[in-house]
Order: structure tokens, then sequence, then C-alpha cells
């Protein structure tokens, strides 16, 4: 089902997307777009959409995950257990959506009254 259908369907309050462009010049731009519903006394319902530029914040991740990397095969990384974390399922997860262009995030669901 469509992230934005889910929102609109109340299967959850909130949908985050986020996504990369390519640039005529071949430059690499990151979003994230996230819909959410405002609803009204009335009974009207809004929706409330904000994209934001985040492709500066994926550089740095991008460089962090370097450095990390670089740590954990020199041979003191492994004495301070910074070995191979790169296997995790979320890892595999992340990578794979993000060689495809996309990210999708669900918000956690919260237990309510």
């Amino acid at each position: 089902m469509d992230y934005f259908q889910r929102v609109v369907n109340g299967v959850t309050p909130l949908a985050v997307l986020e996504k990369l462009y390519l640039r005529a010049d071949g430059e690499v731009v990151w979003s994230r777009s996230s819909v959410s519903l405002l609803p009204a006394r009335s009974g009207a319902v809004t929706s409330v959409v904000v994209v934001a530029d985040i492709t500066e914040l994926e550089r740095a991740q991008r460089r962090l995950e370097a450095v990390n990397l670089s740590l954990q095969v020199t041979p003191r990384g492994s004495l301070l257990g910074l070995g191979d974390r790169s296997g995790s399922r979320r890892s595999r997860n992340l990578r794979a959506h993000r060689a495809r262009g996309a990210v999708l995030r669900a918000p956690r669901s919260r237990a309510g009254p």
C-alpha cells in the first residue's frame, strides 16, 4: 500500500520517505518528505507535507560510515570491539533501499490509551 494512502486510511499517523534525485549536472540531492493528517474540529482533514533537503546529512552519514569501516579493519579497531556489524538485517535493508534510491521509514507504533 502506498505510504500516503496508509496515512489517509488511518493505518499510520505519519509517513516518511527519503529519496535521492539526480540533478542535470550529475549532483545527487537527497530529500526527506513527511506526510501527516491534521484533523479539524469541524471534521475536515488537512494533509500536512514537509519536504526537507537532507543532502548534507546523507553526505555526513556516508563519511561517518567510511571512518567507522576504516576503524573496523585496523588492529586497534578490533581491540576496541568495533567488529563488522554491517551484516545486520537492518543494515542490509538500509543499503538495499539506498541502492534503489529511496529509504522508507514507517514510524514506530505507540501504545495508546
